[in-house]
């Protein structure tokens, strides 16, 4: 069997000429949604509302199955390609939880970058900016700071893609900023906090995140419903409110992403994979 990722390539059609000519099963996968793609509206009717759409009519009687890696992203390939629903399942983003059994405790970690063990840890990352909404965060925990005994410190780890929000992540003391960091350091950060947050939209590090049982706090979108499970989520102006009452129940949101990280395991994804190929055949 052939697994592509993605279907606006051309190495797509070339893959489906080879499958008719040969005995072998074609998989892909999306990870476009109305979130993601380009903002402007004649390049959407071009590129996706046209030319793709025609190109999925060529490579569709090929293709046996498209992965949706959100529920956002399943409705995009029924909605913009016009592919029929019963070709197209959620199959989410895995997670390396074999790689997180290596990763040292909470207690050790915070120890190792010197955070205090009594405070109240949250952490974001990746690429940050207002359309992130990494400022509103930071807005948030300074004025639940401002208004309580909480103690939050928050980490944040990646590029900034705004100035304005740099800045303002290093006026306060309660942050630690942290640039690109590797696989073992990314994940290590995600652990050590009691709570990681992204407050728009999704972000691999989700994933990451689940997989050393780090709870979410997370807006609900078509991209990230699939993962809420037990954990937190705010919609409207409600971070602050959700942020404020999580640190009561650590233990039940934690649960939640314990649950959630069987779901994800690459070890999951690969077996669901690996059964569609068996009822195929």
């Amino acid at each position: 069997m052939i697994f592509h990722h993605g279907i606006n390539c051309t190495s797509l059609l070339i893959a489906s000429v080879y499958c008719k000519k040969n005995k072998c099963l074609l998989f892909a996968d999306n990870h476009a949604d109305k979130l993601n793609i380009s903002k402007n509206k004649y390049w959407v009717w071009f590129y996706h509302k046209l030319l793709l759409r025609f190109t999925v009519k060529i490579i569709n009687p090929s293709v046996k199955k498209y992965y949706g890696v959100s529920v956002g992203r399943c409705l995009f390939l029924k909605d913009f390609y016009k592919i029929n629903s019963e070709k197209i399942e959620l199959l989410p983003i895995g997670a390396d939880t074999k790689l997180s059994l290596n990763i040292s405790s909470q207690y050790e970690l915070r120890k190792k970058y010197e955070l205090s063990e009594t405070a109240n840890i949250v952490v974001s990352g990746g690429k940050m900016g207002k359309h992130k909404g990494t400022d509103k965060l930071i807005k948030t925990i300074a004025d639940i700071n401002l208004k309580s005994d909480l103690n939050i410190q928050l980490v944040l780890f990646g590029k900034f893609e705004d100035l304005q929000t740099k800045e303002i992540a290093e006026h306060y003391n309660f942050i630690r900023l942290y640039g690109w960091c590797n696989r073992v350091k990314t994940l290590e950060l995600l652990k050590l906090a009691d709570i990681a947050c992204w407050p728009v939209h999704h972000t691999t590090l989700i994933e990451d995140a689940i997989s050393v049982d780090t709870p979410l706090i997370l807006r609900q979108t078509e991209t990230t419903e699939h993962l809420i499970s037990k954990n937190g989520y705010w919609e409207n102006d409600n971070l602050n409110e959700i942020l404020s009452s999580f640190f009561a129940n650590k233990i039940q949101l934690r649960k939640g992403c314990e649950d959630k990280k069987k779901e994800i395991s690459y070890q999951t994804v690969a077996k669901k994979i690996l059964m569609d190929i068996t009822d195929l055949r």
